[in-house]
């Protein structure tokens, strides 16, 4: 799950290297590429974030453990 996120981010940021600990802003993405981002993880992952927990959630880092999370309770659901 890592690898693909990861691989969601660096194509949606068009960046080539992303410091996990910086949020989507400081990286210099505005709200479209956040929901693009969330777009992509659901369409992939089948995975649902929405954008009110970017704001709570913003970085790489967070959005992997929220990711891990939900996972975790579709899979016990």
């Amino acid at each position: 799950m890592e690898e693909r996120l990861l691989a969601i981010w660096m194509d949606v940021s068009q960046l080539d290297n992303i410091d996990r600990d910086m949020t989507v802003f400081e990286l210099g993405l505005d709200s479209i590429k956040v929901i693009d981002i969330s777009e992509q993880i659901y369409k992939e992952m089948k995975i649902r974030l929405e954008w009110e927990e970017f704001n709570v959630i913003s970085t790489f880092n967070d959005t992997l453990s929220l990711l891990n999370e939900k996972k975790a309770l579709l899979e016990n659901a």
